[in-house]
């Protein structure tokens, strides 16, 4: 049997912020909709639009 050490991970508080500003970027930089976006990843229309909801409440440019 193997067993693990547990680690001690230490992320940016603003981990949320970072995700959001590259799935933007990155969908633009391909020139996806947010339509295409989610047909790619297989996830629904409804979430990538809360992520670019997120993105304006949060005003993270």
């Amino acid at each position: 049997m193997v067993f693990y050490e547990p680690k001690d991970f230490h992320f940016n508080e603003n981990i949320m912020d970072t995700v959001v500003k590259n799935i933007v970027k990155y969908r633009k930089e391909k020139g996806f909709t947010q339509e295409k976006l989610a047909f790619y990843t297989d996830l629904s229309n409804e979430f990538v639009r809360r992520v670019k909801l997120l993105m304006v409440k949060e005003d993270i440019h």
